[in-house]
Formats: structure tokens, sequence, C-alpha cells
């Protein structure tokens, strides 16, 4: 067979084989779109759930939220707020910030060594100033929205006695949150729901921390167990992985602290995480 009549011949089969395709194509597509409609649904689902992670709920997005229900509360003359300048849900975000910053501030005093200078004590005696004045403005505002927590400091502190209040620091004045009256005391529904809606996302926004984190740990020991070596690199790296885990630890610690005041307010609100 020469080169002309072999050419002839492939072009014979492609032929016919593209005339059977034609020819079965709507066969083919009927087949095709049988199997594809049942599974459009599940097609649908799964790209509603895909959509559904993408819009991350962020503590920021939960005090927008917040933030609205105080204005359309306002324009409708049913707004709780007690202070001008201070409505619930302003009242138990503060808080909450004030719990992080007591945290934040027992972590920094540990940190401090037995040989800080003076410019680290003096940064440090500043930020309790700081954060001790918040705390008794904030309790100001907070007596206006639970007037029977004056009662439940008084009866906890003749339980307590006069050696533990001696002993009491900066960082360890509870604030008294709606989760941690509980069913001790009178306590405005409308506040533990703010609180749990706070905590509840506190607490997403921990447990993604924790994974990011651990997958950074885990990322950076493989990149210096492969490809590190020597003294300077790896002691780099040591610092790297100090700083990771110290984040590990806030963030599981906020989420063990967001965890128990859920605990506490779900019975009291009938919602479950």
């Amino acid at each position: 067979m020469g080169p002309g009549a072999q050419q002839d011949t492939l072009d014979d089969y492609f032929g016919d084989s593209n005339w059977k395709k034609v020819v079965k194509l709507g066969h083919t597509m009927l087949h095709k779109l049988k199997d594809a409609l049942p599974e459009q649904q599940d097609h649908h689902e799964a790209l509603d759930d895909f959509e559904e992670g993408l819009r991350a709920v962020t503590m920021a997005s939960v005090q927008l939220e917040l933030a609205r229900d105080d204005q359309n509360d306002i324009q409708m003359g049913t707004c709780l707020a007690l202070h001008k300048g201070c409505t619930p849900s302003v009242l138990i975000s503060t808080g909450l910030e004030l719990e992080e910053q007591q945290q934040q501030m027992k972590a920094d005093r540990t940190g401090l060594g037995v040989h800080a200078s003076d410019n680290q004590e003096g940064k440090l005696l500043q930020q309790n100033n700081t954060l001790q004045c918040r705390i008794d403005t904030w309790t100001k505002l907070q007596e206006l929205y639970m007037p029977s927590l004056a009662a439940l400091c008084v009866s906890k502190r003749s339980v307590s006695g006069d050696i533990a209040a001696a002993v009491t620091t900066l960082e360890t004045i509870k604030l008294w949150l709606p989760s941690q009256i509980g069913r001790t005391a009178p306590c405005d529904i409308h506040l533990q729901t703010i609180e749990w809606k706070l905590h509840y996302m506190q607490a997403h926004n921990a447990l993604h921390s924790l994974y990011s984190n651990l997958c950074a740990q885990t990322a950076i020991l493989k990149y210096k167990d492969r490809n590190l070596c020597g003294q300077g690199a790896n002691m780099r790296a040591q610092n790297t992985l100090k700083a990771v885990e110290a984040r590990i630890d806030t963030a599981a610690s906020t989420y063990e602290h967001a965890h128990k005041a859920l605990i506490v307010l779900a019975p009291l609100l009938n919602q479950t995480g």
C-alpha cells in the first residue's frame, strides 16, 4: 500500500468514526442528561455548603449585627439602654474585651521574668493602671443593668473573707458577666442572649485560630527537619515555634473559657451549640 492509499484508508476510518459519533449524538446526550438531572440537586447542595463555608462569620460581624439591633430598637423607641453612651450590647462586648485584656496582662506578667528592665516594668504598670480604670468605669455601668449584682458581690465577699480579698489581683478580678452569675442572681435575658452570641463566635474564632496555628506548627516542624541545619537556622526555627505555641495556648485558653460560659448559658436560654 502506497502512502496515498494509506492516507485515504485512515481518512475513511476517521470519517466513519466521526459519522457514528454524530449519528449517536442524540442518544448519548439523552443518557448523559438522564444521569445529570438526579445529580443536579446534590451539586446544588454541595455548592450551597461550600459557599456557606466561605461566608465566614467573625466577631466583628456579630458586633455589627448587635449594633444594628440597637439601632432598630432606638428608632422604634424600644431600646433598653440605661446610659446614653452604653447599650446592653456595648456593655457585654466591653466586658469580654476586658476579660481578654486580663488574660493578656496575666501572660505578660508571667513572661516578664525576674530580670525585667525598668522600661518593661513601667510599661506593664501603665497597662495595669489603664486596665484598672477601664474595669472601674465598666463596673459602674454594669450596676445600672444588673442592680442585683451589688448584693451578690457583698455576699461573696462575706463568704470569702478578707484574706481572699487581700490576694486578689487585677487579673483575677471577677467581672460578673451573665455567664458568671448563672442562676445565683436575677439577670436580664437580653444580656444573656448577647453574651451567648459573642461567646459562640469567640469559640468559633478560637477553634479556627487553633487549627491554623497547629497546621503552621506542623509545616514548620517538617520544614525544619528536612531543610535546616546548623545552630543559627535551628535557633530561629525554635523561636518561630515558640511564638506559634504561644498562639496555640492562647487560642486553647480562649476556647476553654468560651465553652464554659456557653455551658452555663445554654440551659438558661434553651440553646444548643
